[in-house]
């Protein structure tokens, strides 16, 4: 590396120490009392998913060896995306190997020039990502704020195509996204909408199917797809974008993040298999979370999830 641009990456290392926001990977483990990791259920130690990890690598080796298109990944792969589209009770999912892999290849598929994505202000930085990514013009509105995104979507009309993003549990301030009046609001405007589930599978709706779920949104809906990750309640790792079979068979033959990757280990794939029946017959665990997360909001003085 040349002198100059060493000096150049020093010096901003430097701003980020003096604004208080340099971070480093040393010391970032959790302590006894976890408050900082997403492994709401405390399944990433669970000895039922490791050895279904290991027993995934004995049977189909450690890596996944190619991309899925080219013959990468094993027969998990594909078990534990039926097993997460049966959980949803969508027609299907597709394994990506990360929540941002998977928003970014979900959005660049659906989107380009002409159409227009709206984001809420707070949404996850993989969504901002892949909306700008996807060249489509992005609208975002204030936190929640549904009369904002009722005139951007009104002064839109003309658009091609139209989508609204948003989370089930947004990750930052941990609230509940209104989904039933969004769900609205995209019908009237003929707006497709995607929720990214990532904090709300594990913990909200029957079974632990999320917050749309929980919703209870009947009939003709908006939404078009769910993203799943499962690092967090599901304790492994990957995601899963959830939908149609048309829109998985869309993805696999234009989102990027899939056709240009290495299909996830076999390992993880066959870690998530397990733990999927797992979480979706863990309603006291669901339980403990949410009513600790409710007493410890109170006690701090904030909205309860």
């Amino acid at each position: 590396m040349g002198e100059r641009i060493a000096g150049e990456l020093a010096h901003e290392l430097e701003l980020r120490e003096q604004a208080g926001l340099r971070r480093e990977l040393e010391g970032a483990r959790p302590g006894p009392v976890d408050f900082s990791s997403n492994d709401y259920l405390g399944l990433a130690s669970d000895p039922r998913l490791a050895e279904a990890a290991a027993q995934a690598a004995r049977d189909h080796g450690a890596g996944g060896r190619a991309s899925r298109l080219l013959g990468g990944g094993s027969p998990l792969h594909r078990a534990c995306e039926r097993e997460m589209a049966a959980w949803l009770g969508a027609e299907d999912a597709l394994l990506f190997p990360s929540g941002y892999q998977a928003n970014a290849g979900l959005l660049t598929s659906l989107l380009q020039r002409g159409d227009v994505v709206f984001s809420d202000r707070l949404n996850h930085a993989s969504l901002i990502d892949g909306a700008r990514l996807s060249r489509a013009r992005i609208q975002v509105h204030d936190h929640g704020d549904l009369d904002e995104l009722a005139r951007q979507l009104e002064a839109s009309r003309s658009a091609r195509r139209r989508i609204v993003l948003t989370e089930g549990i947004f990750s930052m301030d941990g609230d509940r996204s209104a989904l039933a009046e969004l769900d609205e609001l995209c019908r009237r405007f003929d707006a497709g909408l995607i929720v990214d589930e990532a904090h709300s599978v594990g913990l909200l709706g029957p079974e632990g199917a999320g917050a749309w779920a929980e919703a209870g949104i009947e009939g003709e809906t908006s939404l078009l797809a769910r993203v799943v990750t499962g690092g967090k309640s599901l304790g492994v790792g990957g995601a899963f974008v959830v939908g149609s079979r048309v829109l998985c068979e869309l993805l696999v033959n234009r989102a990027r993040s899939f056709i240009f990757t290495t299909a996830p280990p076999p390992a993880l794939a066959g870690a998530l298999l397990a733990s999927i029946p797992i979480v979706r017959g863990a309603e006291t665990e669901r339980r403990a979370v949410l009513e600790r997360t409710s007493r410890l909001a109170s006690r701090l003085d904030l909205p309860r999830p």
